[in-house]
């Protein structure tokens, strides 16, 4: 799998109380857009953002996975060109 270009790590707070919004913009390697992701937690220190990191990491990593699989399942389709060609 490729490497995942992290942007920018920031804190919001959650309208719920008690609660902490960490948001994260990455570039998807597989359609080269950017993107966020969230995950909601109920602190905002330092501890907290390095286990954000973490889970939102492994989020985009079942994403990027599952939208691979996507795309191999489409590659396998032979197009009508190709059939003429043959």
């Amino acid at each position: 799998m490729r490497d995942i270009k992290v942007g920018s790590i920031w804190v919001e707070k959650s309208k719920t109380v008690g609660k902490y919004v960490w948001r994260m913009r990455y570039e998807n390697p597989v359609t080269c857009k950017a993107e966020k992701t969230s995950i909601t937690l109920t602190s905002k220190s330092k501890q907290a953002g390095n286990q954000a990191l973490n889970l939102m990491l492994d989020k985009i990593k079942k994403k990027i996975e599952k939208q691979s699989a996507t795309l191999d399942i489409a590659s396998e389709f032979i197009l009508f060109s190709d059939i003429i060609d043959i």
